[in-house]
């Protein structure tokens, strides 16, 4: 038997969830990185994006830019916790590469603003963590 009123609410809850603009949002934000930074994987979802930073580990820059408010992840989601990752296995990343990995979500409460906001940050984080030679 199915559980109809889970699918009910899931279904209701991905209506809620929709952003008419994210696909705008997210070709922003991959149109405007900072010099250097790859857009791994194919990346269809708009809600997720993964990049790969110039020689900078990803811890380093997400404590950095979460001095200033902005708040992304390492590496893929579906091994945030996990020991090692799966999923940049299979991409073919290094070990080395997989650690050079942020994982920036959006959502329908994103503005361009926003994505302008954090390109500009994350442009200022890579500039100073390169001036100090901290990979």
């Amino acid at each position: 038997t199915l559980n109809h009123a889970a699918i009910v609410g899931l279904a209701t809850a991905a209506q809620n969830f929709n952003c008419p603009n994210i696909e705008e949002l997210h070709r922003y934000l991959i149109e405007n990185l900072p010099a250097g930074c790859e857009v791994n994987g194919i990346n269809n979802n708009p809600y997720i994006t993964n990049i790969l930073l110039p020689n900078v580990f990803g811890e380093t820059g997400m404590n950095a830019l979460s001095t200033q408010d902005i708040y992304v992840g390492l590496g893929s989601a579906c091994a945030s916790h996990a020991k090692g990752n799966r999923t940049l296995d299979a991409m073919k990343f290094t070990p080395q590469q997989q650690k050079q990995v942020l994982r920036i979500s959006l959502g329908m409460n994103n503005t361009l603003d926003d994505i302008k906001t954090f390109l500009a940050a994350l442009q200022s984080v890579l500039q100073a963590i390169r001036s100090h030679n901290i990979l």
